[in-house]
């Protein structure tokens, strides 16, 4: 029997976006999309490309309101529905995996999710149509409502992939996470975004705030990756702040805790490198490229972590540690990587040249 599968997403003034989003839904049974309030041609688009719309209005405004909406929206006898956004966009094969693997009673899909920059993470915005809902005012999560057990199914493959658009404003994210952390004052997550959102904000001070009282009460109720990363942007905020000993103090404590978290070494590079510590630039560039890629995948890594920069790192500072064998692999990797990063490439001929001559 052919499943009968939905694609679902919030819209407001995607026009750039709508007619890719819809061609990789296309072999969707439905696209719908409710549409919070577009000023532009959003909904004719749509539209034209055979997408159900409907205009809803969410006041206040929040993120998991506004998905269980159009959520209630899909029709009881689908058995697939598939949460995205205007920017991501389904690969070509997804309905075919998810035909391959959904079998009777599976309640969610576990995918990889193509974020962008090479980070790639697993996600689950795959579900059957009854038993879920949205928690979670800003950065929402996809709650089953009536299980204590998710009959999950997996996939290696890529299903979605996110193309960024770094013009979406995103100025109405530390008020939503203000409240939601008003709202759920116990809830870790919800913290640990606001305080996330204040650097974002430049707002270091309080960042550095927040995740100080989040580490003291809720280290509990994280994973070690949002440990790490609370970590890694006190520290951030301290560098920004001109305080680079407590940047490092900060490191060297993380470090305690999550010893072969690649992010953390390739940030502690970043800060060295910007005040000329050359040596431990080195140490913990080199250690950024010893730690297994597959260790490195979470919602939260950074992308450099596992690029060329840790490789540009490395050789910068073996070149001011007059290690210049060093300098050339590292400095060779990294052109290699990015071969069209003039920066590189100039660093690699000063390295080279200079052995030679």
């Amino acid at each position: 029997m052919r499943l009968k599968m939905c694609v679902y997403a919030i819209a407001k003034n995607e026009t750039k976006h709508v007619v890719r989003f819809c061609e990789s839904a296309k072999d969707a049974d439905l696209v719908v999309i409710a549409d919070t309030g577009s000023s532009d041609d959003t909904m004719d688009l749509a539209k034209q490309c055979n997408a159900h719309i409907y205009k809803v209005h969410i006041e206040p405004w929040r993120f998991d309101t506004a998905r269980d909406t159009v959520l209630s929206l899909v029709p009881a006898d689908i058995d697939v529905c598939i949460s995205l956004d205007l920017d991501e966009i389904l690969t070509p094969e997804w309905r075919s995996e998810i035909e391959r693997i959904w079998i009777s009673g599976t309640d969610a899909l576990q995918f990889m999710y193509d974020w962008g920059d090479g980070l790639v993470f697993p996600s689950n915005k795959i579900h059957s149509r009854n038993g879920w809902m949205w928690k979670g005012i800003c950065h929402e999560t996809l709650f089953q409502t009536h299980r204590t057990h998710v009959h999950m199914q997996k996939t290696e493959k890529v299903l979605i992939k996110h193309l960024q658009d770094s013009h979406k404003p995103r100025s109405t994210y530390l008020d939503l996470l203000a409240a939601g952390v008003k709202e759920k004052p116990t809830d870790a997550k919800t913290k640990f975004y606001y305080a996330r959102e204040l650097g974002f904000s430049q707002k270091y001070s309080e960042c550095i705030k927040e995740f100080a009282n989040l580490l003291a009460y809720d280290c509990n109720t994280l994973t070690e990756n949002e440990i790490v990363v609370s970590y890694i942007l006190i520290a951030k905020c301290y560098d920004i702040l001109k305080n680079h000993s407590n940047a490092v103090m900060t490191f060297d404590k993380a470090v305690t805790i999550a010893p072969n978290n690649c992010d953390l070494w390739m940030s502690y590079a970043e800060s060295c490198c910007a005040y000329s510590e050359w040596e431990m630039c080195y140490v913990a560039s080199k250690r950024v490229l010893e730690i297994p890629i597959e260790n490195r995948m979470s919602y939260i890594s950074d992308p450099d972590s596992y690029g060329a920069k840790p490789y540009n790192l490395a050789a910068i500072s073996a070149w001011k540690l007059h290690l210049v064998a060093d300098a050339i692999k590292y400095g060779k990797q990294a052109y290699d990587l990015e071969p069209n990063n003039m920066g590189f490439e100039k660093n690699y001929l000063v390295y080279s040249t200079s052995f030679f001559s």
